[in-house]
């Protein structure tokens, strides 16, 4: 056979090897370039984990009750190093595992929605980041963050310095940005409610688009207006819940209106984790079961 076609079969077999997630060693190598998403499956709440071929990104930690899960997790996807954690506003189902996560992992820098709590896990999170001097930030509107040339992230919110009259919901103070890559782009929305969404279409409506969202509020009916879907415009949509979790999330009626639009929905509690993989000349969707 000839050499150079032998090679090029090779590469197109190692491309797609590179695909998975639940090997029983995941690694990502630079022979192919490449960006992961894993949404972990940890119940009621959200942990997203971006990893590429020098960084790992941790997007919230879930609930309280999960901690152990959680460290288990990342450990399984070989996380010893967290370069950026993104908390996308204090509420327990979003930072519940975060000290947890400050106690195992080493973290090197922080970014959180500025929004303030009275819970003592919001307060007991910030001394722990203050005491292990982790650079602690807040992004703003508008504000691209550079991690490689395979990765950059668009950040749409916080509202800190906008629109006072949707803080004073703790959902709408969450933390939105668009995860771009050569082949991808995925919107991440926390537990943005169609006040925010509206307040995204009239000012940012041109960074909305995407192939997969981050379906918000964890598929609730506070969530994903149909005129937000329109713009964004989503391939796929992914969802973190509980199997029968006491608030219906996804809703039926938001499923409804995923499925109007001919968009397919990965949930946690049926799915497991779910993997998004961007290499080559396009993204794959794998799940654990």
């Amino acid at each position: 056979m000839n050499k150079k076609l032998l090679l090029l079969i090779l590469t197109v077999l190692l491309s797609f090897s590179l695909w998975g997630c639940f090997s029983p060693k995941p690694k990502l190598t630079a022979s192919v370039p490449q960006v992961q998403v894993i949404m972990l499956d940890i119940g009621q709440g959200d942990s997203i984990l971006i990893k590429t071929q020098e960084k790992n990104i941790l997007v919230d930690t879930g609930k309280i009750e999960q901690r152990a899960k959680l460290v288990e997790k990342l450990k399984k996807y070989q996380v010893n190093t967290i370069d950026l954690l993104i908390a996308t506003h204090p509420h327990e189902d979003h930072i519940g595992g975060i000290q947890a996560v400050l106690e195992n992992f080493t973290v090197k820098e922080i970014y959180d929605s500025g929004a303030k709590s009275s819970s003592k896990l919001y307060a007991n999170y910030l001394k722990q980041a203050k005491n292990k001097k982790i650079k602690f930030s807040v992004p703003k509107e508008g504000q691209t963050l550079v991690i490689d040339d395979s990765l950059k992230l668009e950040f749409l919110t916080p509202l800190i310095n906008s629109a006072p009259e949707l803080r004073e919901n703790m959902n709408n103070n969450s933390i939105v940005f668009r995860l771009v890559t050569p082949n991808l782009k995925m919107l991440f929305t926390g537990d943005i409610e169609k006040e925010v969404e509206k307040f995204l279409l009239e000012k940012q409506a041109e960074k909305l688009k995407s192939d997969i969202l981050k379906v918000p509020h964890h598929g609730s009916r506070t969530s994903s207006s149909k005129e937000f879907l329109e713009v964004v415009n989503a391939k796929d949509a992914v969802v973190s819940a509980a199997k029968e979790n006491e608030y219906k999330h996804p809703h039926p009626e938001v499923v409804s209106r995923y499925k109007a639009r001919k968009q397919s929905m990965y949930l946690t509690a049926d799915k497991g984790d779910i993997c998004i993989t961007s290499a080559g000349t396009g993204y794959n969707i794998k799940t654990e079961r």
